[in-house]
């Protein structure tokens, strides 16, 4: 305990010197004047503040114009198939080997159907198909139709 004493003395005179030296007072510097921050120059609350643009459009603004009526629209063109095959009732796809015999792939009035030799669809009987000369058909007025391999 003697020992903490003198260490206990010194630590009170350490804070006491510390607090005495924050209570100084020292004159205040001189400002320069070119230092010091800018002042807001005032404005007279009758005068709007007016922005340039409008912050919230972009561009130039265009000068208002009535909107033209709506447009009219015309149907859509049919979808352009092959030449030559846009109003046939009856074209050729392709061939396809099923059940040991060889089928022809037809278009008959908008719908896809298989046929071989011999079958009957829309209207439309099979007569022949080879799958390098296409396929020979007879249509329903007993006419017949040559229809070849497309490519």
């Amino acid at each position: 305990m003697k020992r903490a004493a003198p260490l206990l003395l010194a630590l009170l005179a350490a804070f006491a010197f510390a607090l005495s030296r924050g209570t100084e007072t020292y004159p205040a510097r001189p400002v320069d004047p070119s230092s010091a921050a800018p002042v807001a120059p005032s404005v007279s609350p009758q005068v709007p503040l007016e922005l340039p643009r409008d912050p919230f459009q972009f561009g130039v603004p265009r000068p208002e114009s009535p909107l033209p009526g709506p447009a009219v629209v015309g149907p859509p063109p049919p979808e352009a198939g092959p030449p030559g095959l846009a109003g046939a009732p009856v074209r050729l796809i392709g061939f396809v080997q099923q059940g040991g015999r060889l089928r022809a792939a037809l278009v008959v009035d908008g719908e896809t159907v298989l046929l071989a030799v011999g079958d009957l669809s829309g209207g439309y009987t099979v007569l022949a198909a080879d799958e390098t000369t296409g396929v020979r058909l007879r249509g329903p007025a007993g006419e017949e139709l040559a229809l070849e391999v497309p490519e």
